[in-house]
């Protein structure tokens, strides 16, 4: 069990390096008519992708923690506990970031992601992110406080794919729209908010296979 944790964490990163590029390739390349070995070399020297994979990495084991903890019986601590509920509205955040980038390009009808741009677009980003990051995670606590660990985890992971869900039925088809535009690299305000509803969606699914891991073993290993 205690492998379990961290073999997981270590397939959701090479997860999402594994889908960046068909992502990359489908939603970048065609645009800017450069081949696609070129193409992802580029997107791959980008600190800002390795920056946004650690962060979701160890989110991704900090929210694996909490269901580990209570298949081998240990005590919760606070800590335990409310590590996973900050995760889990940081992950909210994200999405709500995803769907802000996607209806703020489709509504302007141009390139969000320019020079010009770029500062008011991180202010307004982060902005977003820590308001929702700060309810969801208000939220999170008080249903928390009402329930066990166990069952918090798995509401927090079914209130996140359900969220990813909603996000992603709302960028792909902004996405479409963008590539039918005269953009340079179609559209990479709806392809981050793309990335960002995947991400989550995947995130959300660690924890669930740890708890169905476990049940395993309980019928395997009963004593």
């Amino acid at each position: 069990m205690k492998r379990w944790p961290w073999i997981i964490a270590v397939l959701y990163a090479l997860i999402l390096i594994v889908i960046a590029i068909p992502l990359v390739v489908s939603a970048i390349q065609p645009a800017m008519g450069i081949s696609i070995p070129e193409t992802l070399l580029k997107f791959f020297r980008q600190w800002q992708y390795w920056l946004w994979l650690g962060i979701m990495l160890i989110a991704q084991a900090i929210f694996l923690r909490a269901p580990v903890d209570i298949a081998q019986k240990r005590p919760m601590s606070k800590r335990t506990v409310l590590l996973p509920i900050v995760t889990a509205g940081f992950a909210a955040g994200l999405l709500a970031v995803g769907v802000l980038f996607c209806i703020g390009e489709t509504v302007m009808q141009t390139q969000l992601y320019t020079d010009k741009n770029t500062n008011f677009l991180l202010w307004i980003s982060l902005g977003t992110l820590i308001f929702v990051w700060t309810v969801w995670a208000a939220l999170f606590l008080r249903k928390a406080q009402h329930i066990e660990p166990a069952a918090n985890i798995e509401r927090q992971c079914r209130n996140l794919f359900r969220g990813s869900v909603l996000e992603l039925l709302i960028a792909v088809p902004t996405h479409i729209v963008a590539r039918y535009r005269d953009y340079c690299c179609a559209g990479f305000a709806t392809f981050v908010g793309i990335t960002f509803g995947i991400a989550v969606m995947l995130f959300s699914f660690g924890p669930g296979i740890v708890f169905l891991y476990r049940e395993r073993w309980k019928k395997l290993h009963p004593r």
